[in-house]
């Protein structure tokens, strides 16, 4: 799993991406509080619908604790999830990628999700 984050220097939106995003996700990206202003993912292949989960926390377990947003993604495609006015997870900022709705996190996307996320 390849992730990548780069900003142009403090206070500046920064640009987030993963790979590959699977059920062990990504936690505490920003080491605290963070604003999330636009989600894109792309799935190449597939046959079964992924869901994209973020959290406000620092340190969630995936699969039992109940993620702030769950996005359903198509078996192939592009998804775009654009907060108009950036979204701020308080507590800290962490996301995984699963076959499963809700907060069960038991199986990876069946195929490679890559993640580019718009924050600071």
């Amino acid at each position: 799993m390849a992730h990548t984050f780069s900003t142009a220097g403090s206070g500046v939106l920064g640009f987030e991406r993963d790979s590959d995003l699977e059920i062990t996700g990504r936690k505490d990206t920003n080491n605290g509080a963070s604003s999330l202003k636009n989600l894109f993912a792309t799935k190449a292949s597939g046959s079964n619908i992924s869901y994209i989960k973020l959290y406000d926390d620092r340190d969630p377990t995936f699969g039992t604790t109940s993620p702030d947003f769950v996005f359903p993604f198509p078996a192939t495609g592009d998804m775009n999830v654009v907060f108009h006015v950036a979204y701020k997870f308080a507590n800290g900022f962490s996301y995984c990628a699963a076959q499963e709705a809700g907060k069960t996190v038991t199986n990876n996307p069946d195929a490679s999700l890559d993640t580019h996320l718009s924050r600071d």
